[in-house]
């Protein structure tokens, strides 16, 4: 007979084992610096950092390897910033466990298990620590130690690692090893570093360099066939050609998606909502499909017995008796409690064994002896435990969850069980709605019952079969999937990706963790298990499914955080490049000092670092990256900016002013023209009524003074005079304002 340890000798052993807590690697801001100087965009920085060194143009020298540094030392201080930023918002995440002490079942963090522990193991479960096993066989996932995905059977007395998955059955084993004594203790938190992968915007935004390394390389040629055809020295030209490549470098890509992800990881932190994985809040910006568990998520998990259908010899009394002898004492489900609540009790029942619910039979069972007679008692699906005759005779037209109940192996009873909608499951439902997101209901519920949850939230469409699923052309149709088995949600997720679908997916069960990890954005409820929190990228704190709204939101804002980021990168790089290329051909000299356009580089950089703090207008429909669409805003500002830059260009060659003070206007001009273009490319309404964040503006009006102070006193660049910078900066505010007209006509052509 188990009874557990005292408290006693708990606290005595806390004393010397410590808190089942696994020290996590310590960040290294070296290593993560050291990093930052190999990759693309470094290895770019470098060729240009030797071009000048044997060149001997040492200030240029100075200049690039203060970009490069800046890269690889801001890149890590932004990973750190979002360690630390994750680290305390993963400590809500604890794993619970049922541990009996002084002969009680009580549930307490696995943070305070000790060695000698007796716990309950069920499915949907993970590991805290090494354990033994006391009694049945359990199935568990051990592919976070082995790889392998396989399931792997342990019997009694077999040794279990931490971090592995219960999958299969359930069962009681003593903890024999915790914290950082465990062998496999660096899986022994849910919360265990994942390295991340890129979002969907990232990998898009990557192309979008690739092509403008492209357009770089093409002008490279094109200097290089001018120099040529000039007779020129090609080692005069060198340093322009290494300057347009950097121009193109994203340099605060990382930081800019770190800084957006971040700050909304901790707003929604506020919100009660915990990001496991930050790529999976910008994707929420694309969901336009959002797949929805019901029992559990969408009903509030308690279910109470509404009609009993008694097809045996037995009393009800004597039917509930029995079937609460098929249910497990120790970690109960929602459905087992109905029976358990039951005061129902008969001295002439005894139970000579039990086997908890099997995932993959859907049912538990008992061997019991009832007023004399041995019984085998199965309790579960009806799928499962019913002929099909029974099923389309009893089952089918049963408009409420349905369990059934077997005797010998004869069908003994069905029991019917209504549950109940949340709160805010018919708010949010509407919400996405309007959103132009399409909620679609996932049950095993038969298609009576999942109609008529439908019904009561309002969501337009037929409700099928699984199996007719692969039939439906326009999946809008369909408003939910009933009859569904835990096997099929992978299935019918994966189904939805390949029709072109952006699919969230909002589970709170073990069946639920493969969707819940394939999906574009996995949404766990408060109430999930272990392992479904594990796999998703989102978990929600708070009761019910009304956060989903704040998720969403925060995604919007990242999207169009990065989009500006997308429009102002895309219309600056080719302005510069242009600019420069077509200044050379025209006027035989680089129209703006080579050390300049390595400041210009920085200073762009620096303020689109800090648009992931940016104010944005929420969108209440799913983003799309509509790649003709964005070029076509850039083509804007590109072709307006180089336009007026080369009449500004030749103008001046035209009055015979010196190159240097060419020079000098021509670098005001590009930072004026950029720190315009991040105001402008911000809004689709005219810029003056988009009001940026006080960083923002911040970063743009020191820089803007910065180079005006530059210039004037001659540093870096040429001097000139205030007058000359006063005329620059209204000449591009005013030519701004024409831009930004065209653009807002173009919104407005596109909405209508």
């Amino acid at each position: 007979m188990l009874h557990g340890l005292s408290k006693s000798e708990v606290q005595k052993r806390q004393r010397k084992y410590g808190l089942n807590l696994v020290e996590g690697s310590h960040f290294n801001l070296f290593r993560k610096i050291m990093s930052g100087l190999w990759g693309f965009s470094a290895w770019v920085l470098e060729f240009a950092l030797i071009v000048e060194i044997i060149l001997k143009e040492y200030t240029q020298v100075f200049f690039i390897l203060l970009l490069l540094l800046f890269a690889a030392v801001n890149g890590a201080l932004q990973q750190k910033r979002t360690q630390q930023l994750l680290a305390p918002l993963k400590k809500d995440l604890k794993i619970h466990v049922r541990v009996l002490r002084d002969d009680k079942w009580q549930i307490i963090s696995a943070d305070q298990l000790v060695p000698g522990d007796i716990i309950s193991l069920k499915q949907g479960e993970i590991l805290p620590a090494d354990v033994t096993l006391i009694s049945r066989k359990i199935g568990t996932d051990e592919s976070s130690i082995t790889g392998e995905s396989a399931m792997i059977l342990h019997d009694e007395n077999s040794e279990v690692l931490s971090g592995v998955s219960v999958i299969y059955g359930a069962g009681i084993a003593r903890v024999i090893r915790t914290g950082n004594d465990s062998r496999v203790g660096k899986t022994v938190n849910l919360t265990k570093e994942q390295k991340a992968n890129d979002g969907k915007l990232q990998f898009l935004l990557g192309k979008i360099i690739h092509y403008l390394a492209i357009i770089d390389t093409v002008l490279v040629l094109i200097l290089f066939t001018i120099t040529i055809v000039r007779h020129q020295n090609i080692i005069n030209i060198l340093p322009l050609m290494a300057l347009l490549f950097i121009a193109t470098i994203p340099i605060a890509m990382p930081s800019s998606f770190s800084i957006a992800n971040s700050v909304e990881a901790n707003v929604l932190a506020k919100e009660k909502v915990l990001v496991n994985k930050l790529e999976s809040i910008q994707n929420a910006a694309n969901i336009d499909l959002l797949m929805l568990d019901k029992t559990g998520t969408l009903t509030d998990s308690t279910f109470e017995l509404t009609k009993i259908h008694n097809f045996s010899v037995y009393e009800d009394d004597d039917i509930l008796a029995l079937a609460k002898s098929a249910t497990n004492k120790i970690s109960p489900s929602n459905l087992e409690k109905v029976f358990q609540r039951m005061k129902i009790r008969r001295n002439n029942l005894k139970i000579l064994n039990f086997n908890p619910f099997d995932i993959n039979k859907k049912y538990s069972n008992s061997n019991v002896i009832f007023n004399g007679k041995r019984l085998d008692v199965k309790l579960g699906s009806p799928i499962n435990l019913m002929s099909s005759s029974d099923w389309f005779k009893y089952v089918k037209k049963l408009n409420n969850k349905v369990v059934a109940m077997t005797i010998n192996g004869k069908l003994a009873a069905i029991f019917e069980m209504t549950d109940h909608l949340r709160l805010d499951t018919r708010q949010t439902i509407c919400e996405l709605q309007k959103r132009a997101i399409k909620p679609m209901i996932i049950t095993g519920d038969n298609f009576i019952a999942a109609q008529r949850i439908v019904q009561k939230l309002k969501i337009k469409g037929k409700v099928v079969e699984v199996s007719e699923l692969s039939t439906i052309q326009n999946i809008k149709e369909v408003s939910a999937i009933c009859e569904v088995l835990p096997e099929d949600k992978l299935m019918i997720l994966k189904l939805l990706k390949n029709k072109g679908y952006v699919v969230g997916m909002v589970g709170d069960g073990m069946n639920d963790a493969p969707a819940l990890k394939a999906a574009d954005v996995g949404i766990a409820t408060s109430n999930a298990v272990d392992l479904a929190k594990q796999s998703a990228g989102i978990i929600m704190q708070k009761e019910g499914i009304g956060s989903i709204t704040d998720i969403l939101d925060s995604g919007h804002r990242v999207y169009q955080r990065m989009m500006t980021w997308t429009i102002t990168k895309l219309s600056r790089t080719a302005q510069l490049a242009i600019l420069l290329t077509l200044g050379y051909w025209i006027a035989n000299f680089i129209p703006i000092n080579l050390n300049a356009i390595v400041l210009v580089a920085i200073l762009n950089d620096l303020v689109t670092m800090v648009l992931g703090t940016d104010n944005t207008n929420i969108s209440y429909n799913p983003e799309r990256w509509n790649m003709q669409k964005l070029i076509k805003i850039s083509l804007i500002f590109t072709i307006g900016w180089v336009l007026s830059g080369m009449l500004l260009f030749i103008g001046l060659f035209k009055l015979n002013i010196m190159p240097p003070k060419i020079g000098t206007i021509m670098f005001l001009f590009l930072i004026f023209s950029a720190m315009l273009t991040i105001l402008m490319t911000r809004t689709g309404k005219a810029f003056e009524k988009g009001k940026p964040s006080k960083m923002v503006l911040a970063v743009i009006i020191i820089n803007c003074i910065f180079v005006s102070v530059l210039s004037i006193f001659g540093k870096v660049v040429y001097p000139i005079s205030w007058k000359w910078v006063l005329i620059i900066f209204i000449g591009t505010l005013g030519l701004a304002v024409i831009i930004d007209a065209i653009k807002v006509k173009y919104y407005n052509n596109i909405d209508d």
